[in-house]
């Protein structure tokens, strides 16, 4: 006799892809909250919250950006993109200006302070990934780079497209 299970939850017994799903499910839900729930010590040691840090991130690497392009960037709403971005001019990490092609909408870039933050926060977390990636092969490296890229990409897609299952 076969149990029937409802839509969307596992067999009694998971098939290998099953239990790699569950377990890799596991790992970038752990790592997410290391990214969300950094020490707090360390993220106000540079004075600005994660929300900041990224859109400041997103300013220096590929601005100038509008308040849209920095929300959808960070995949935060609107309101949260643009707190972001008047917090990080109060304190002179980024200013703007109406942008040149649409006066509705404004245009945010990274002051040079804001570019020297940016670049001190930068190479910490690239010291931190170099102390933790050294233990690895080379191909194992890469494998993994190439898998968590993957990952984000099809996760991106999907909720850009609006094609996620909900939970």
């Amino acid at each position: 006799m076969q149990l029937n299970s409802p839509p969307g939850s596992l067999p009694v017994h998971p098939s290998p892809i099953a239990r790699d799903a569950e377990e890799l499910s596991r790992a970038l839900e752990d790592l997410a909250r290391v990214y969300q729930l950094q020490d707090p010590r360390q993220t106000c040691s540079y004075g600005i919250n994660l929300t900041e840090c990224y859109a400041l991130e997103a300013v220096s690497r590929d601005g100038p950006l509008t308040i849209n392009e920095i929300a959808a960037r960070l995949s935060v709403d609107k309101a949260t993109a643009s707190r972001a971005v008047q917090s990080l001019a109060q304190k002179g990490y980024a200013r703007s200006r109406v942008h040149p092609e649409d006066s509705r909408a404004l245009q945010v870039r990274a002051t040079a302070a804001g570019e020297r933050l940016y670049e001190r926060i930068h190479a910490a977390g690239r010291a931190l990934h170099r102390r933790i990636l050294a233990e690895f092969a080379p191909d194992v490296r890469q494998a993994a780079t190439l898998l968590l890229r993957r990952i984000v990409d099809a996760e991106v897609r999907c909720v850009t497209s609006g094609t996620c299952e909900p939970c």
